[in-house]
């Protein structure tokens, strides 16, 4: 096939169905770096605390960062109250708001805080969905079974 403009990709050179993109894998060096700092890992951490420990203010920062777990985020103490209904939600933002006016929340705890009042929304509105769909069929004459 020639080149067509206006398309996609160039059919000459496309891979063909059950061709690799990548039929080498992951290149050496890769690996190589990866084992060469694993072995190494341990001399370099202690390098660093006995520099950190004799001032050097970057060693100690570069230490603390590479040797301590990322801390994971956690909910900020604040009252969104039930999450049960579309009132509910609309309550527990107008206080989400309120705190993010005034300061209180840092962005992963915005966040956070958002995704738990989202999953909660999607299980209101599921709920929701499914009485209204009963209260339709009831009103039609079907049964819940069929």
């Amino acid at each position: 096939m020639r080149f067509q403009p206006g398309q996609s990709g160039n059919p000459a050179t496309q891979f063909k169905p059950g061709q690799s993109g990548n039929p080498g894998g992951r290149p050496k060096r890769q690996k190589a770096a990866t084992e060469l700092a694993n072995r190494h890992t341990t001399a370099i951490l202690e390098s660093l605390a006995q520099k950190a420990l004799e001032g050097d203010v970057s060693a100690a920062a570069a230490f603390l960062r590479f040797s301590l777990p990322v801390p994971k985020a956690k909910l900020p103490p604040i009252e969104l109250g039930p999450l049960r209904t579309v009132a509910d939600l609309q309550a527990a933002m107008d206080a989400l708001a309120r705190h993010i006016a005034a300061g209180e929340l840092a962005p992963d705890e915005i966040n956070a805080l958002l995704a738990v009042i989202e999953h909660a929304r999607k299980v209101v509105e599921t709920t929701e969905l499914a009485a209204e769909v009963q209260a339709l069929k009831a009103a039609v004459g079907m049964n819940s079974t069929g």
